[in-house]
């Protein structure tokens, strides 16, 4: 009885050790996920344009974007002839260690060049990606401090380098605004290789991958760049996408899901070139107005310690609501078409009057003096013409204010395409 007592207790004791660690486990990450890191950046890659940003500025975790320089490098090696297509990568024991997402390849195996490029691209591979850095870098502590050198020339002061995947490590910063600013001079720099970032698909050793972004080949003209994830950096992406002949890149970082990430990254979007498209036309308007609705997540600020300031808020609310300044001379329209309609039942009114007093004017030519009926004819005639002039006056006001209403209204109609 004793012995099954003290082993009931045994098994209590270690069920609560065991909660306990799982709590230590889950704690630290519930406290990363609930900080907030959303910051979002949509740049005009030809001019430079910031079109919209939140906390652009801001320090974030870039997660696996983090590999877009990692194949900067690579593609600067390819330019300088340091590096060739067909040239094998060979796994080391620390590239192979690597945490997923992850290719698999043993030590002392080896991939070719171009296939790292793919496999990096598509399948986000870390092990691959540290494997590539070890080649040019000849480690990847020496390949990381390559990367930060490559950011600061590029203009990206705000972000530091610690490895070449995006895999957590509190060092390893960059901001929306570098990102963004990465993915230009990436476009610039190498126009051709920017394609590899856009494949839906690639097959390796009769195993098929699919590209993480899943807005390739669904949102009209994106065509790269790059996704990411870690717990402490949330959902993230630097997309790129051109219409007619324009190209936009937005950043969104530390997305709550691949959903959200994906619906701001398609808002952002769609709202860049539909300004640029109505700029075209001569309109003046922003970002901010053109989201599908006033209240889009992708307008949301946190706290300003986090999140950037909150007069950034105020002026995105102060750009919203602007138009609205647009309605008054539709409402003033309508008060002076009603003020002619008030003129115009006024001067029927006298014409009424008039014709009553003509028509009681007839038969006292007949009991009174014929002076008397003129009297009454005359001051009849009197009343008509002045209810023809009042009638003509309201006439022309009420034309004045239809013809404002025109007007105002053209300028309604525009403001209100953006409600889609």
């Amino acid at each position: 009885m004793t012995n099954a007592i003290w082993a009931g207790v045994r098994r209590s004791w270690l069920m609560l050790v065991t909660m306990l660690a799982c709590l230590s486990l889950v704690q630290p990450a519930a406290a990363a996920a609930a900080r907030p890191r959303y910051a979002a950046i949509l740049m005009d890659a030809r001019t430079g344009e910031v079109l919209y940003s939140n906390a652009a500025d801001e320090q974030r975790h870039p997660a696996s974007i983090t590999k877009v320089m990692t194949l900067f490098l690579a593609f600067d090696a390819l330019v300088a002839g340091r590096l060739r297509l067909a040239d094998p990568i060979t796994m080391s024991y620390h590239a192979a260690s690597q945490r997923p997402s992850k290719l698999g390849l043993a030590p002392g195996r080896s991939i070719t060049l171009d296939d790292a490029i793919h496999i990096i691209t598509v399948k986000s591979a870390n092990d691959v990606a540290v494997a590539l850095a070890e080649r040019i870098g000849g480690s990847e502590a020496a390949f990381a401090q390559l990367m930060t050198r490559k950011a600061r020339a590029l203009g990206m002061t705000n972000t530091t380098f610690t490895n070449a995947t995006g895999l957590p490590d509190p060092g390893n910063v960059t901001t929306a605004r570098d990102i963004a600013t990465l993915s230009s001079a990436l476009l610039r720099a190498h126009p051709s290789y920017y394609a590899y970032f856009g494949q839906q698909a690639f097959k390796y050793d009769n195993r098929s991958y699919t590209n993480h972004n899943r807005l390739l080949g669904k949102l009209t003209g994106l065509d790269g760049i790059k996704t990411g994830f870690t717990n402490d950096a949330g959902f993230t992406l630097a997309a790129s996408a051109q219409r007619n002949g324009q190209r936009l890149i937005t950043v969104v970082l530390g997305e709550p899901s691949i959903a959200a990430r994906n619906r701001d990254v398609t808002a952002l979007l769609d709202a860049g070139f539909t300004v640029l498209e109505r700029r075209r036309m001569g309109e003046n308007t922003s970002v901010a107005f053109n989201l599908p609705t006033l209240n889009h997540p992708a307008l949301r600020l946190a706290d300003s310690g986090e999140m950037g300031s909150r007069n950034e808020l105020s002026s995105v609310r102060a750009r919203v609501s602007a138009p609205v300044v647009r309605k008054a001379p539709v409402a003033s329209a309508k008060r002076a078409t009603g003020k002619a309609s008030k003129h115009k039942a006024a001067s029927k009114s006298a014409t009424r009057t008039a014709k009553a007093g003509t028509a009681k004017a007839k038969p006292a030519t007949k009991g009174k003096s014929a002076k008397s009926a003129v009297a009454a004819k005359s001051k009849a005639k009197m009343s008509t013409k002045s209810a023809t002039k009042k009638a003509t006056a309201s006439k022309r006001q009420r034309e004045a204010a239809v013809d404002g209403g025109r007007k105002s209204g053209s300028s309604k109609k525009s403001s209100n395409k953006r409600e889609s």
